[in-house]
């Protein structure tokens, strides 16, 4: 008895010191924007996280390093963003936010829709932040001080689902209707993550997703965006018939 009342003392002192050993949460806000004049780059390396929970769900498997990287690089100056995308197929597209619209050029000329995103780590919510996938970030997933390319950064682990927005709704409803109906549920499907915030500039200069890596890159942009003349005609359009549409609804 008196033996396991050593080793319980052994391990309070030890689990009192692994406690101690992790500095202090560094004061001030854990993730800021980047600032109004910036451009950023992300590069996404190994099997990506969507594709390992698809992987998850059939049983197969893939060659993290058969995956080819994805590259995208955003500028912003002021209320104005340009998204450039470069697929794991190597096709490029741009997406241009502004005002809360979202503009792509698709076949069918410039399409407008509301802007969107969050509530995964693949779509980003410009109204609300600049990076994809980092909602997780907070106090209880602090997890100390670390150096990444000569960098000091804070450190944060926790975990994070691998689907998309529209397959966590799925996957959530799947699950309330068995258990309605009295049938046993699997676990919602997560994954280890991992990031490096910058501790002087508060920016992600790396973070993982699973086997999923990404590299975050920063500059200045070197001018003011400036719309392209067809995707600004496209844009005052849509303004005027808004403009008619709130007209009409308003008359008696």
């Amino acid at each position: 008895m008196r033996f396991l009342s050593i080793i319980g003392a052994i391990y309070y002192v030890g689990s009192l010191y692994a406690q101690d050993a992790l500095p202090p949460l560094p004061e001030g806000p854990l993730l800021k924007r980047t600032p109004n004049n910036c451009v950023w780059s992300v590069t996404t390396q190994g099997t990506l996280a969507i594709d390992q929970a698809k992987n998850y769900k059939t049983g197969s498997s893939k060659d993290e390093k058969s995956t080819p990287s994805q590259y995208a690089k955003i500028t912003k100056t002021g209320s104005t963003i340009l998204e450039q995308n470069v697929d794991q197929q190597g096709l490029a597209s741009d997406v241009w936010h502004i005002n809360g619209l979202r503009l792509t050029k698709t076949p069918a000329g410039i399409l407008i829709l509301h802007d969107s995103g969050g509530g995964d780590i693949y779509s980003i919510n410009f109204d609300s932040g600049d990076f994809a996938g980092l909602d997780w970030i907070s106090a209880q997933t602090y997890a100390g001080i670390k150096k990444y390319s000569g960098r000091d950064c804070i450190v944060f682990k926790g975990k994070v689902s691998p689907l998309s927005s529209r397959d966590q709704a799925d996957e959530a409803s799947v699950i309330a209707n068995l258990r309605a109906l009295g049938e046993s549920v699997w676990e919602v499907k997560q994954i280890d993550a991992l990031a490096y915030i910058d501790l002087e500039t508060r920016l992600p200069l790396y973070a993982e997703f699973g086997p999923e890596k990404r590299i975050y890159q920063y500059g200045q942009a070197s001018a003011p965006l400036v719309l392209p003349s067809e995707y600004a005609a496209t844009l005052n359009r849509y303004a005027t018939q808004l403009k008619v549409s709130r007209a009409s609804a308003g008359k008696p």
